[in-house]
């Protein structure tokens, strides 16, 4: 219970004044009682040590079930069977486009592959080119 629902608190008589609104009948309903009484029905709702609650949130709350067919969306397509990956297929499904057609409407043909030099060559390279830089050429 929230401490905005209690409404006064009398502590030379020890009388509470609080109020909760019946789901039923949708009504507030105020009560006045001995503080002793509130406390045993307030102390029978607090969860044992190490007793884990679920709230009303997520999938399985009760409150809300508009989100059910987003769900069982979710779940069929989680289940359906993937098909083999296709890089045309991704290309045309994800940009509506296709880069080996040519403008003329052909097909590009594939031939071969470039596979650049390994990092070891790379860095030789890089090193003749440095040394080849430093080298000082005679004026003539």
């Amino acid at each position: 219970m929230a401490e905005s629902r209690i409404i006064n608190f009398d502590e030379k008589a020890k009388i509470i004044h609080y109020y909760y609104e019946d789901h039923k009948t949708e009504e507030r309903i105020e009560v006045k009682e001995q503080v002793i009484e509130f406390m045993k029905k307030l102390v029978q709702h607090i969860p044992e040590p190490q007793f884990k609650m679920i709230r009303c949130c997520g999938l399985y709350a009760t409150c809300n079930h508009n989100h059910k067919s987003a769900a069982k969306k979710m779940r069929e397509k989680s289940c359906r069977v993937k098909k083999e990956f296709s890089y045309r297929r991704e290309l045309i499904e994800t940009f509506d486009t296709f880069p080996l057609l040519c403008s003329c409407g052909t097909y590009m043909e594939y031939i071969d592959y470039w596979v650049p030099p390994s990092r070891r060559s790379m860095m030789t390279m890089r090193r003749k080119c440095l040394i080849g830089s430093m080298v000082k050429k005679p004026y003539s």
